[in-house]
């Protein structure tokens, strides 16, 4: 009996954003919450040279039978290492078997089945829309403006869709965060993003301020070419956690999401985790201190929402230097202005 029509694609790569430990709690909450996709198979890519996981991982990762790839699939931009999402989604997307292949960026904890996933005939791509403007345009006479004209040249798209961001609430020309990234695998898209991400750093003519969002923003000129096919999914399928206020009070709590995204905002929590996994001595107690800190996340979110930071980066970053100086400067960035929530 063949398993759920649906392949799961995270990265796994060890470094200081403690993505093995991240992906323990993320491997644990799939397992436990796909409800009927539980069986679905799932991929651990370590896509750049020289960067294999622990060993305890491995162990963790047969322990829930997730399938270990570890291939030098981003050898050629390892500097970027954003590019090993299309990358990475792209060998799924030419490799599985399933109708479906779904990349999600690590730092995501799984609480329900996700069934939009499965996609009903004529769709084949389900994204979310970014939680702020950042670097996409607003239209006409947005400095970010001709930037999105040349992406979408670079893709071929001739829509011009607006989205509203589901954070700050603006409505910008098709923005859509590139964590969750739905697709029909006969479609061809992740291989149009992965060769088109690669067209762009080789004749690179992304502003400063888009430079580390070029995998995003070159996923979303992808989203913009295939907008006739395309699922705009409800936040819940990309919840920022750490916005836990803001979104509850338009309308979406935290206990509604099917998974939350939560970025670097449980870091601080990750790091006693992290020292914890270091220190235990067998599989067993570090399967028990992952399901047991997987569900604290669960319980008490707010209190564990912090940026793991030293005492100087914490003054300022509560005193806004970087903006302040930017400011006084003339280099404010587009990110200056966003809202916390």
């Amino acid at each position: 009996m063949s398993g759920p029509p649906i392949t799961f694609i995270a990265c796994v790569e060890p470094g200081s954003h403690r993505l093995e430990y991240k992906a323990a709690t993320l491997f644990l909450t799939m397992r436990r919450n796909l409800g009927a996709l539980a069986g679905a198979s799932i991929r651990a890519y370590a896509p750049r040279p020289g960067r294999p996981v622990a060993p305890w991982l491995r162990e963790l990762m047969d322990h829930f039978s997730i399938d270990y790839v570890d291939e030098p699939i981003n050898a050629a931009h390892a500097d970027y290492a954003l590019a090993n999402k299309p990358l990475a989604l792209a060998h799924a997307e030419a490799t599985a078997t399933t109708e479906f292949v779904v990349f999600l960026d690590t730092d995501i904890l799984m609480w329900s089945e996700p069934r939009a996933f499965l996609f009903d005939d004529g769709i084949d791509m389900g994204l979310v829309a970014d939680t702020t403007k950042t670097t996409a345009s607003a239209g006409p006479g947005d400095p970010f403006e001709e930037y999105w004209m040349r992406l979408y040249d670079l893709v071929g798209a001739s829509a011009r869709p607006f989205v509203t961001t589901t954070l700050t609430h603006e409505h910008v020309r098709g923005t859509w965060n590139s964590g969750v990234v739905a697709l029909r695998r006969s479609a061809g898209i992740a291989a149009q993003w992965a060769e088109a991400m690669e067209r762009l750093l080789a004749n690179d003519f992304a502003p400063a301020a888009a430079s580390y969002l070029r995998e995003n923003n070159v996923l979303s000129a992808v989203g913009v070419a295939r907008f006739d096919r395309l699922l705009q999914m409800p936040v819940t399928y990309n919840y920022p956690v750490q916005n836990w206020d803001h979104m509850s009070a338009h309308g979406t709590t935290p206990e509604d999401a099917v998974l939350w995204h939560y970025q670097p905002f449980f870091d601080k929590a990750f790091h006693r985790f992290a020292d914890r996994i270091d220190a235990a001595r067998t599989f067993r107690d570090r399967l028990s201190l992952t399901e047991k800190f997987a569900d604290d996340l669960r319980r008490n979110y707010r209190r564990r929402i912090g940026i793991d930071e030293s005492w100087t980066q914490w003054l300022r970053r509560r005193a806004r230097l970087g903006p302040r100086i930017r400011k006084l400067l003339g280099r404010s960035k587009p990110s200056d202005a966003r809202i916390d929530g």
